[in-house]
């Protein structure tokens, strides 16, 4: 029976071990109030001030690095897009110049492809002109001759270019026609200048043959009027003039 009466005093003893757990009145102990929600929130602004307050200096260092990178950054890309855009000028300035130095040169071409074609038809006109020219100034010195030889004999003017020009020296005889030995005793007084003239029943009027010690030179009029003919139209001219 005493193994049977373990498990009664064992039962007996629960309730005075679960009223031992109970709270008594009027003993109790107030429970801790609730954590208010606001608590957590503050404690983490003051986390952050703190953290910020401590890392002040660096986080002032990393905001000014930060700050100067940007800033490299803008002047790095503010230099490239001046570079781009200098290219971009330089590019297009070469462009317009080697298009007007291409202009230029077209218009070079064609100064002078006018130039020429100017020159051409100057020296067409020119060698128009020529003949026309020539007999005009042929005219005017015929004229001259005739005015000169009313006044004056020509033969004798002659006789005395031709003398003087090629240095002829004495003893001299000047042949002339019988018309202007007529004229030149009519018109010289000087009778030693006359006594060199001698008349050729042969010569025409205007001829001036002079006889000198080396030979005979021809001063007529004809002769020279032949010259000027050969410069003022050439040689291949004169026999059609």
């Amino acid at each position: 029976m005493t193994e049977r009466e373990a498990p009664s005093s064992s039962i007996l003893r629960q309730p005075e071990q679960r009223s031992a757990g109970r709270r008594l009145p009027g003993l109790h102990t107030p429970q801790a109030a609730a954590p208010s929600v606001a608590q957590p929130s503050e404690s983490r602004e003051q986390t952050l001030a703190g953290l910020r307050q401590a890392f002040a200096a660096e986080l002032a260092q990393l905001e000014e690095q930060a700050r100067q990178r940007g800033l490299a950054a803008a002047r790095e890309d503010s230099a490239k897009a001046l570079a781009q855009r200098e290219q971009e000028l330089t590019r297009r300035a070469k462009e317009q110049e080697a298009a007007l130095d291409k202009r230029l040169e077209q218009h070079g071409q064609q100064l002078g492809e006018l130039t020429r074609a100017l020159d051409q038809e100057r020296q067409q006109l020119l060698q128009a002109l020529e003949p026309v020219a020539a007999r005009l100034a042929l005219s005017v010195v015929t004229r001259l001759l005739g005015q000169h030889a009313a006044s004056r004999p020509l033969v004798a003017d002659l006789a005395a270019q031709a003398i003087d020009e090629y240095r002829l020296g004495e003893p001299l005889r000047i042949r002339v026609s019988a018309s202007d030995h007529a004229r030149l005793r009519g018109l010289l007084d000087d009778e030693q200048a006359l006594a060199a003239f001698q008349l050729d029943p042969q010569a025409k009027v205007g001829s001036c043959l002079i006889d000198h010690g080396l030979g005979r030179l021809d001063a007529g009029l004809d002769t020279q009027l032949d010259a000027i003919r050969a410069a003022l139209l050439g040689d291949d001219r004169v026999a059609g003039l």
